[in-house]
């Protein structure tokens, strides 16, 4: 049996307008030993989106439809979202989710 350390830091930094909090906040949690692995966050920069990229941390967050990576990552799942194995039912609600990564 694997036995993993499961630690759950949440740091919230209120309706702040900083590109700089989320690097900062994985910055502290480093220098204090703690890696980060995920994250989610409510909204974000293409600056948040590369610095996650290069720690290599996955994360879950909202797109709105009118930024380009929306329109990227739309065209490039528009022929496979809808396939039966991406489908998911939640209550009442029909998702499709796909992993883009």
């Amino acid at each position: 049996m694997t036995r993993k350390i499961l630690s759950l830091c949440i740091f919230a930094a209120g309706n702040i307008v900083d590109v700089a909090t989320l690097s900062t906040t994985i910055c502290e949690m480093e220098s204090m030993g703690i890696k980060t692995n995920y994250a989610l966050i409510d909204a974000y920069s293409e600056e948040n989106i590369s610095n996650l990229y290069a720690k290599n941390i996955s994360f879950v967050t909202r797109v709105p439809a009118g930024r380009k990576l929306f329109t990227g990552l739309l065209k490039k799942t528009e022929q496979t979202l809808e396939k039966p194995i991406n489908r998911i039912v939640h209550g009442d609600r029909v998702l499709y989710i796909v992993e883009c990564g």
